[in-house]
């Protein structure tokens, strides 16, 4: 694998790019408070934009690991962010890239997120050189199960895991989805 790090994607509608602290305000608004967008994610709301501030703080950082991969979702039009997406586990050659993503309330049902994670699977696979992408949900997270599918991602499995948020531990049931480099060569 070529691991470059977070380099900028151009998207029809969308700028995929490292998150700045500037962004932090945008960040807390549009998707790090609400309950609703974090309710399926492993992390709670924030309670401040300091907390965000903190967090991006932690994420530019690890922007000088090019095994590092997190791209804010920006609109074309304006470059405020709306969500995020990224590897969530460290990228090492030859293992399976797992993709996550979060998108702020507003901006759902608009086909965002599924063109975010067309453009950063074509990334993986062109610049990248991964082999394999999966990615999971909660099964009673339906439409993240739907963005997969359509980036052509095909379910595999139905898994029991520990889901541990803010030091809850619970068990929760996750769908995985993957797509292989030879199926995407082939859409």
């Amino acid at each position: 694998m070529n691991l470059i790090g977070t380099e900028t994607i151009q998207t029809p509608r969308l700028i995929l790019r490292r998150v700045a602290l500037s962004d932090a305000l945008s960040m807390y608004k549009n998707w790090a408070s609400d309950k609703e967008v974090t309710k399926f994610l492993s992390w709670s709301p924030h309670k401040s934009p300091e907390e965000t501030t903190r967090i991006i703080a932690s994420w530019i950082d690890n922007y000088n690991d090019s095994s590092f991969f997190l791209w804010a979702i920006a609109l074309e039009e304006n470059n405020e962010i709306i969500g995020t997406i990224g590897a969530v586990k460290e990228v090492k050659d030859k293992t399976p890239i797992e993709i996550g993503y979060c998108l702020g309330k507003s901006f759902w049902n608009k086909g965002l997120m599924s063109e975010s994670l067309k453009y950063v699977i074509k990334y993986f696979f062109e610049k990248v050189n991964a082999s394999t992408i999966i990615a999971k949900h909660d099964i009673d997270n339906i439409p993240s199960g739907r963005i997969m599918e359509k980036n052509n991602m095909k379910f595999i499995k139905k898994v029991k895991e520990e889901h541990n948020k803010d030091g809850k531990i619970s068990k929760c049931l996750f769908c995985y989805h993957k797509i292989t480099k030879r199926e995407w060569l082939k859409i």
